[in-house]
Parts: C-alpha cells; structure tokens; sequence
C-alpha cells in the first residue's frame, strides 16, 4: 500500500506492520522563503497492481504540480524516484489502467 500526506512525505505499507516500510519526506520537494520552506503536499497517490512501481501526485503553489513515479526498493524497503511529470493545475487523482499501459490524472484548478 502507498500513503500521502499534507506534511509531503509518501510512505509505503504492508498489511503485516503498524508502522511504514519506507517515507520519503518531502517527496515532491519546498516552495516558499528561505527559512519558511512547506513541502507541496501529496494529495494522490496510486499504485501499479502487481509490480513494483507508485505514483504520487502533488499539487504546487500557483497551479504547478507535477506527478511523480516511483519504483519500490528490494523486499519493498525504499522508494526510488523515476521520473516526474509536470502538470499545470491541482493532481487530484490518479490511476493506473488494468493493463499498465497508462496512468491517468485527475487534474483541477482547486484541490479536492
């Protein structure tokens, strides 16, 4: 299982622990001054049945956000980022088709 949070980290699960395998903090990285940086917080996240491979989306200040894609360390012990994608307006969802051929973002002018 994948998690997003307000705070930007995206932790990854298993059903057999209380606490996350792995967090990436400040996944989707700051915006703001020097000294009163705020992660971009992750508002969506999805995950690719059957393989090894999440995405996270994050939504920006000014409408710039960007979806990030993400593979799952060795026994599921970390995160290592792909690529990311940007995109102009709020990542609201996401989801990966039923043959992983795409992923599809739910994009909006707010954040819902």
């Amino acid at each position: 299982m994948i998690t997003g949070a307000d705070d930007g980290s995206v932790s990854l699960w298993s059903v057999n622990k209380k606490k996350p395998l792995s967090t990436v903090k400040q996944a989707h990285g700051c915006h703001g001054d020097a000294g009163l940086e705020q992660p971009h917080w992750v508002a969506s996240v999805a995950a690719l049945q059957n393989s090894d491979t999440v995405a996270s989306g994050a939504s920006g200040c000014s409408h710039n956000s960007q979806v990030q894609l993400w593979k799952c360390g060795p026994n599921y012990r970390g995160l290592e980022p792909l690529f990311s994608v940007p995109v102009s307006g709020f990542v609201n969802s996401l989801k990966f088709s039923s043959s992983g051929q795409f992923l599809v973002a739910g994009v909006g002018q707010e954040h819902r």
